[in-house]
């Protein structure tokens, strides 16, 4: 009664958008935040960390 997709297309397409977004998500995070690290003293190069005023 569906529509048969074959869903390896569907699974390389989802797989490439989760590598760009990953690289993204990296190039953001190094040229425009500085940098990443897990200890430091500036708090925002801790990825994680909310900065609360």
């Amino acid at each position: 009664m569906g529509i048969e997709v074959d869903a390896m297309p569907v699974s390389w397409v989802v797989h490439f958008l989760a590598i760009a977004g990953a690289v993204l998500v990296l190039v953001w995070n190094l040229h425009f935040r500085g940098g990443i690290a897990w200890e430091s003293s500036d708090k925002s190069l801790i990825f994680n960390v909310i900065k609360i005023q």
